[in-house]
């Protein structure tokens, strides 16, 4: 289970969405019309892999260009 608080919800929604894109050009974003909640519960599936002692991370190919 992947779990998302309000403030990292908001940092998604603010830095990786088409409409602020353009002021953070170097983000990864997704399309307007992507279902981050599935996007989310599929990345679920994959194992996390340890970044520090205390944070996980699951890095996944969008399969983008």
């Amino acid at each position: 289970m992947i779990t998302i608080t309000k403030r990292g919800w908001e940092h998604i929604l603010k830095y990786h969405s088409r409409k602020y894109s353009t002021k953070h050009p170097k983000k990864s974003t997704f399309n307007d019309d992507e279902d981050l909640i599935q996007l989310l519960n599929e990345a679920a599936l994959h194992p996390p892999v340890e970044k520090t002692r205390r944070n996980l991370v699951r890095t996944l190919d969008a399969g983008l260009p």
